[in-house]
């Protein structure tokens, strides 16, 4: 992965529920690819809010995001993250990272 890539992760509606899309910037985000990728593909009312985004070394993306509800897809309530390896065009599966009732602007460093 180059060093001027930007990602940018938002809360979109535009399947009729709540998912994350993630767009690319090649040029350290002076411009942007039409095309966005979606992180989650939920289906259960409620969906997710409040991303955060993180970049390794390696490239690999990690989103954090929290749910309100159970969702048939991921679990119960909770702070989840999922990754890719591959610039956004896969996730891996949602890994649970807490349950707690007071969870607000998940954060990655």
């Amino acid at each position: 992965m180059g060093g001027d890539l930007a990602y940018a992760v938002w809360v979109d509606n535009r399947s009729g529920q709540d998912n994350l899309f993630l767009a690319q910037g090649p040029n350290a985000g002076q411009t942007w690819l039409a095309s966005n990728q979606p992180v989650t593909n939920f289906s259960s009312p409620g969906g997710v809010g409040q991303p955060a985004i993180a970049l390794d070394s390696e490239g690999l993306i990690y989103v954090a995001f929290s749910t309100r509800v159970n969702l048939e897809e991921a679990g119960p309530p909770g702070l989840y993250v999922t990754s890719s390896s591959d610039g956004g065009q896969n996730w891996s599966a949602y890994t649970l990272v807490s349950t707690d009732e007071i969870m607000e602007r998940p954060a990655l460093a």
